[in-house]
């Protein structure tokens, strides 16, 4: 298998390489065979990744109203920030 596809028995690719196209079929299937074997966990690496993100963006919006709130009850002259309310 080419130098760009497999190093230390571990798979390394991208889509857009050209050595699939001259790799012996056994080594294509091999190939594939890895990488279905391995998607179900590539795609809950990803899913995490995503979720975890999008509670950081949560996490991020709520503050911005809080703040904004904030800011609106002070404008307004019902400022109770500091006062344990």
């Amino acid at each position: 298998m080419g130098d760009a596809l497999k190093v230390d028995s571990v798979f390394h690719y991208s889509p857009v390489t050209k050595d699939f196209a001259v790799l012996p079929p056994e080594e294509l299937k091999d190939f594939f065979s890895y990488f279905i074997d391995n998607l179900p966990y590539c795609l809950d690496y990803l899913i995490q990744e995503i979720v975890y993100a999008f509670r950081a963006s949560i996490d991020l919006v709520m503050l911005a109203l809080e703040t904004a709130h904030d800011w609106a009850n002070c404008s307004a002259g019902i400022c109770l920030i500091g006062t344990g309310e």
